[in-house]
């Protein structure tokens, strides 16, 4: 486990990646004895990170990477666009190959269904393309993986694109999609066009989701921020569709139904961050009260979201205040 935290922190912290996350399918393994066994890649994300496979022109172009899997074995790899359809044919899609054959716990048939990291890079002078590959080899090490980028379901793609300088550790987080996060329209409790849920029972609904763990506690809570984010539109977007299909009587009517929409959405978007923390803290162990304070009535009126460790210690001229 301690050899996927420390590749996992290089290549977030240490260098800048374009990641691809997903589990593999028969097809990506050598689970169907396919000849043209090889992980399958979106183009729309494979042109971006790898343009020199994007040419229409040549037929089947590809690109060869350096690659470690498992941080230790080097292999040269290569990324082909089968571009056939360009050419009267049906086969449009983009696979890296040549890793090989079973030997290579990538394509082992056994690794069906596991997760499987790609991060992608060039070199220092950006003429050598590089990937470098992790295949989930335990529950634990799914639970971790998860953990840090969000829930990994079968037959979806996860696109992550981090830019990191080494130093100031993370300057963009993109996970998409959020799996588990969107509701569906049947989904919606009748109850939400009524009373829209409050920002403690959307919260609730998330850390359902998104379950508490102590390791890397910023990446959970940025997660736990996009995916109640998600959550709210995903609500929002049924909740509103119906209103507005039953249509308004007034411009008056649409106007006041319209500043209540934005009003709902500053609401959530104010409170989001403590409540996250809020739940974490307590999470993590810390007694309300004892460690800390939450949204408690100061001097002039005030309520700060926190007061450490408690609005007793901070009331008590007494208490040692560099200790506040």
């Amino acid at each position: 486990m301690q050899q996927l935290i420390s590749w996992i922190d290089h290549h977030l912290y240490g260098m800048a990646c374009d990641w691809y996350i997903k589990r593999l399918s028969r097809n990506d393994t050598l689970a169907n004895d396919t000849h043209q066994a090889g992980p399958y890649i979106p183009k729309t994300f494979i042109f971006r990170v790898l343009p020199d496979l994007h040419n229409e022109q040549e037929r089947n172009p590809r690109v060869v990477l350096r690659t470690t899997i498992l941080g230790q074995t080097q292999r040269d790899v290569t990324a082909i666009w089968y571009n056939n359809k360009l050419f009267g044919q049906t086969r449009n899609e983009v696979r890296l190959t040549n890793f090989g054959g079973r030997e290579s716990v990538l394509l082992d048939p056994e690794s069906t269904g596991s997760i499987a990291l790609f991060a992608f890079y060039r070199d220092m002078d950006g003429a050598q393309y590089g990937c470098d590959i992790w295949v989930s080899q335990s529950s634990e090490e799914e639970d971790y993986i998860q953990e840090v980028f969000g829930q990994i379901e079968p037959n979806t793609k996860h696109s992550v694109t981090i830019f990191a300088d080494g130093s100031d550790g993370l300057m963009e987080l993109r996970v998409r999609p959020h799996d588990g996060c969107m509701l569906r329209a049947d989904e919606i409790d009748e109850r939400w066009h009524a009373q829209f849920p409050s920002s403690s029972h959307i919260i609730n609904l998330v850390l359902r989701r998104r379950p508490f763990r102590p390791n890397n506690l910023d990446i959970l809570l940025m997660n736990r921020r996009e995916c109640e984010y998600v959550l709210f539109q995903s609500i929002e977007e049924v909740i509103v569709q119906r209103r507005l299909e039953r249509h308004f009587v007034s411009v008056h009517d649409f106007v006041a139904y319209a500043q209540t929409v934005l009003q709902r959405r500053k609401a959530r978007s104010g409170r989001s961050l403590e409540l996250h923390v809020y739940h974490m803290l307590k999470e993590y162990g810390l007694q309300e009260e004892q460690h800390f304070s939450y949204n408690k009535v100061t001097e002039q009126n005030k309520m700060p979201d926190f007061v450490f460790p408690s609005i007793q210690a901070y009331n008590d001229r007494a208490y040692p205040a560099e200790k506040l």
